[in-house]
C-alpha cells in the first residue's frame, strides 16, 4: 500500500492499524474543520461529497425528528456522531458486519446509553424483527451490498430509509478520489469498482442512476420523497406505504 496523503494529516498518535478507520476518521476530522484548499484534486472531491453528504442527513434529522434509528454499516461511527448531535435524545442501534470496525466504533461509544452497537449482517439482524423510526444507510454503503431483497427488508422495518449512492455519471471522478484515499489495486468494468486491496479485498462498489434508484425504491413497495444529486452522490428518501 502506497502511503496516502492523508495519513501525514492524520497524524501517527491518531493513526489505527485499519486503513478504512484511518479513512473515515480523517474524513470526519476533516469535513468539521472545514478545509479542503491544502489538499489535492481527489481528496477534495472526496471531503467535498461526504461533506454534502452529512449536511444533507443534518437537514432530515431535523426535518423528521425521527425518535429511534437504525444505521447499516456504522463504520467508524461519523453518522453516529452527527446523529446524536443533531438529536440528543434519540435512540440508535448501530449495526457492523466487519469484526475489525464494530470493535472500534463499539468501543469509540461505550458508556453511552442512547446507542447499541451489533456486529451483524443487516438482513440477518432484521430478521429477528424491530421497527424503527428511520434507517439510515450511507457513504453508498447499499451500493456495496447490492440487494433488493435486503432493501425491501430495510424498507419494511423502518418509516423512512434515508441513503445515499454514487451517481453513475461521475463513475470516472471516483478513480482519482480512490487513488487519492490510498487504494491501488482495484479496476472498473463499466457500471461498478471491483477492490482487491487487502484491508478490503473482495468489494464490488456500483453506481447507480436516478431511474435505477426510482425503480428499486418502487420494487421495494415504498415511496420516493426526496432524490438530490450532491456532489459524486444521489442522496435519497424513501418513506414506507
Amino acid at each position: 500500500m502506497i502511503k496516502p496523503e492523508y495519513l501525514r494529516r492524520l497524524g501517527p498518535e491518531r493513526t489505527t492499524n485499519h486503513p478504512c478507520i484511518n479513512c473515515l476518521l480523517e474524513t470526519e476530522e476533516r469535513i468539521r474543520a472545514d478545509d479542503f484548499d491544502s489538499v489535492g484534486t481527489g481528496d477534495k472531491i472526496w471531503y467535498k461529497t461526504y461533506k454534502a453528504e452529512i449536511e444533507e442527513l443534518e437537514r432530515v434529522l431535523r426535518a423528521y425528528t425521527p425518535k429511534r434509528i437504525i444505521e447499516v454499516g456504522s463504520g467508524s461511527g461519523r453518522v453516529i456522531r452527527t446523529v446524536l448531535d443533531v438529536l440528543p435524545d434519540v435512540n440508535i442501534v448501530g449495526t457492523e458486519k466487519n469484526e475489525r470496525t464494530f470493535q472500534f466504533v463499539k468501543n469509540r461509544f461505550s458508556g453511552d446509553g442512547r446507542l447499541r452497537v451489533v456486529q451483524t449482517d443487516i438482513s440477518d439482524y432484521l430478521s429477528n424483527g424491530g421497527n424503527y423510526d428511520m434507517a439510515v444507510c450511507l457513504m453508498n454503503t447499499f451500493g456495496n451490498i447490492n440487494d433488493p431483497e435486503v432493501f425491501r427488508k430495510i424498507v419494511n422495518h423502518a418509516d423512512y430509509f434515508v441513503f445515499s449512492l454514487y451517481n453513475r455519471q461521475f463513475d470516472e471522478q471516483r478513480r482519482t478520489m480512490y487513488e487519492a484515499r490510498g487504494h491501488t489495486n482495484f479496476s472498473f468494468d463499466g457500471t461498478q469498482y471491483c477492490f482487491q486491496d487487502d484491508w478490503i479485498k473482495g468489494l464490488v462498489s456500483r453506481s447507480y442512476t436516478a431511474e435505477e434508484i426510482k425503480e428499486l425504491v418502487r420494487k421495494s413497495g415504498a415511496k420516493l420523497i426526496e432524490l438530490r444529486p450532491i456532489e459524486l452522490l444521489y442522496f435519497a428518501v424513501a418513506r414506507k406505504k
